[in-house]
């Protein structure tokens, strides 16, 4: 039997066909329509599970390689604490704004601010917990990140 016989051969009743040297043989020959039909769907299932298996990987790297890049710019300048506390603000002009809190190193540039600003060890640097009238908002370069790395795709 040949290495490649082509459908058309398998679907043709007692056809002989030789096999093209053009083709590799990648699959071993069916013998029968049912045995093309189960590799094929083989074949399908694979390929689906190696596009998923891509795309998880793909999101990841991304992820990583931004996180890398960010970590080379804020070593190169520091994050503009004061700016984006700015925005964040101008965003909840309908809100009351009760304390910025931000990373202890990150207070001194926030206290132009007419809130009061204090600073907690747990919030990583560049990161704020603005506490409003009806609850809390937490910006964090992970959360930034992240939003980055979705508007990418």
């Amino acid at each position: 039997m040949p290495d490649f016989v082509s459908l058309a051969c398998i679907l043709r009743e007692n056809a002989v066909e030789e096999p093209d040297p053009g083709i590799p043989a990648m699959l071993p020959a069916a013998s029968t329509p049912s045995e093309l039909l189960q590799t094929l769907s083989e074949v399908r299932r694979f390929r689906a599970h190696l596009r998923e298996r891509f795309e998880r990987d793909r999101r990841a790297l991304l992820r990583e390689f931004a996180a890398t890049v960010l970590a080379r710019e804020l070593h190169l300048a520091p994050c503009d604490i004061s700016r984006i506390c700015a925005n964040v603000l101008a965003a909840l002009t309908q809100e009351t704004i009760l304390q910025i809190i931000a990373h202890p190193d990150d207070v001194e540039a926030l206290r132009h601010f007419e809130v009061p600003v204090s600073g907690e060890a747990s919030i990583a640097r560049g990161g704020l917990r603005i506490e409003l009238g009806t609850g809390t908002v937490t910006t964090s370069l992970d959360a930034r990140l992240d939003d980055a790395v979705r508007q990418a795709h």
